[in-house]
């Protein structure tokens, strides 16, 4: 793949908020469902203790992770190792301490009185969520394929590349994507595959049982793989006599011993677990893409597990040209709070994944941040359109002088040259204008770029020219051809100057694209490419108040979103 001229490739980091939309419950929907039944629990002891450790920990938050951190520490340390624990505690939760020397006393004498019962409440809370994990996390995301879909042909389209094959990384344990590439025909690699005659051979990880290969991760695969690193595990993924399998249900009995399987999870608060396989494999494969990539998309991720967030961090440091497009309703606060080193990289996208109805919104703010052009808008006198200006970024020129300094650095320009102004472009600037669009620039011009005795140089060489003038009057556009530009734009009406003969400028065998004209078939907007460049040509605009008109607006907005598409 091709990126801004560099070898540079996109990879996806999904969180538990990409398959929320899709019936796949958060962490702390889990936590709710936990407690609620621990709370039936009817030992005296393990009741007083869990609600305690509530009380202290997870508070109003219900924050599961704590809790499970919290007894992690009180198990593997010496209680009368006190100060150790109070100073991971508070590593892990600053305000942590205070609120255990206000409300905890009870549960530390609770936990020096019964320490072997520790042991006992763990196994019975670990037993739980993973019961609540497989039971919730099995359930959803069967309706997500087509959004999945629509949404990686979607950022193909903003990035004018193949971006295949796609490489994810996933801290959930649900089986969303791979339902995806089996829906959509996409073969997933997972790092789990079937030796035949001394090669290994990938497998359909919803039809097929398959072994640990991480080599697999190591090979090149084509356009029609969807490449799947699982860095918290899988449903699906168990143990067998020391072998990692994957199998295609989840759950169920190994009829050679009588008991479940154990799946291969990194549940929360686990994070010692990384030092081991599959986990240790799949974070250096994390490590290694980071170093290569050029955009990392994160979908609905909270950034929690200090062990991927440490090689964040680090990948971001040795990668130069990495930056990330954080998709997420709290992308800002996320920056803000857990992402302060590098946040300068990182462009926030606050939607929620998976709500079709803000799917274009979504695509339209990673086309902007994937995909930045600058664009300068000249208009010397000032109108009320600028605050829109300004608002799309775009930057607002007023003087030739500026225009003239700026258009080297400049991807998109747009001229709105109109009578109000009362004289033409210099000389100089005109053929720095032309000598932009010759070299690969996108010109959007209006109105007095088709007027020789102000602009020669304009009209006769890009835009082209007026001749038999009628005065002002009322001026019907019609849609001349289906085009983005055209999108969203009716024929309508608009009081302007008016002329009996419009002549687009064209070499003799350009087959001009005419967008718009009258319902005589007079030229009003047309496109037309001159060297590397492209120019959009709209013959209205005669005075300035004709930028306050909606279809004005909207044929403008269109004419950047398309050059703002395509890679030139």
């Amino acid at each position: 793949m091709n990126i801004n001229g560099k070898n540079k490739k996109v990879i996806f980091f999904v969180g538990a908020g990409a398959s929320k939309e899709f019936g796949i419950p958060l962490l702390n929907e889990i936590t709710e469902k936990l407690i609620k039944e621990m709370e039936l629990n009817q030992d005296e002891l393990f009741s007083r203790l869990f609600k305690n450790l509530v009380k202290v920990v997870a508070q109003e938050s219900m924050d599961l992770e704590e809790i499970f951190r919290f007894l992690n520490i009180l198990i593997n340390l010496e209680m009368k190792d006190f100060d150790k624990i109070m100073q991971i505690l508070s590593f892990s939760s600053p305000d942590l301490r205070s609120k255990i020397n206000e409300k905890g006393g009870d549960v530390l004498k609770v936990l020096k009185a019964n320490h072997s019962r520790i042991h006992s409440v763990y196994k019975y809370v670990m037993e739980k969520v993973k019961e609540i994990f497989v039971r919730e996390c099995s359930r959803g995301g069967r309706q997500s394929s087509d959004y999945w879909e629509v949404f990686l042909k979607k950022i193909e389209e903003i990035l004018n590349e193949r971006i295949r094959p796609y490489i994810f990384f996933t801290v959930n344990y649900d089986l969303v994507i791979e339902r995806f590439c089996e829906d959509k025909g996409i073969k997933c690699i997972t790092g789990f595959g079937e030796k035949i005659k001394g090669y290994i051979n990938e497998i359909n990880p919803l039809q097929s049982i398959g072994y640990w290969f991480p080599e697999l991760f190591k090979r090149n695969w084509g356009d029609n793989f969807l490449i799947l690193h699982k860095l918290h595990g899988s449903l699906n993924w168990e143990e067998v006599d020391g072998n990692i399998t994957s199998k295609p249900q989840i759950g169920g009995i190994d009829i050679r011993t009588g008991r479940e399987y154990e799946n291969i999870i990194l549940y929360p608060a686990g994070y010692q677990h990384w030092t081991k396989e599959p986990f240790i494999e799949l974070l250096y494969q994390f490590r290694n893409h980071l170093k290569e990539a050029k955009y990392l998309i994160v979908i609905g991720y909270s950034f929690r597990d200090p062990v991927i967030q440490e090689v964040l961090l680090q990948g971001f440091k040795k990668n130069k040209e990495l930056e990330m497009i954080l998709i997420d309703p709290r992308a800002e606060e996320l920056i803000q709070n857990r992402l302060k080193e590098i946040k300068s990289r990182v462009k926030p996208c606050p939607y929620e994944f998976g709500k079709e109805k803000i799917l274009e919104n979504l695509v339209s703010s990673v086309r902007k941040i994937i995909n930045p052009r600058k664009i300068l808008y000249f208009e010397p006198l000032g109108t009320n359109f600028d605050n829109k200006a300004k608002i799309e970024k775009w930057s607002v020129v007023r003087t030739e002088e500026i225009l003239q300094k700026q258009i080297k650095n400049c991807d998109i320009l747009i001229l709105f040259l109109h009578q109000d102004i009362g004289k033409g472009l210099n000389d100089d600037l005109q053929r720095d204008i032309v000598n932009f669009v010759e070299k690969g620039g996108k010109l959007i011009a209006l109105h007095d770029v088709l007027y020789p005795s102000r602009n020669q140089i304009l009209a006769e060489e890009l835009c082209g020219c007026f001749s038999e003038h009628l005065g002002i009057n009322e001026v019907e556009v019609d849609i001349k051809k289906r085009h983005f530009i055209i999108e969203g734009v009716e024929r309508f009406k608009i009081r302007d100057e008016k002329w009996r003969r419009i002549t687009p400028k064209k070499t003799s065998d350009e087959e001009l694209q005419v967008l718009f004209s009258t319902p005589t078939g007079q030229p009003l907007g047309w496109l037309r490419n001159y060297g590397k460049g492209e120019i959009f040509v709209f013959a209205l605009g005669h005075h300035k108040e004709i930028i306050e008109n909606k279809n004005i607006q909207k044929i403008i907005f269109n004419a950047v979103k398309y050059f703002s598409r395509r890679r030139g």
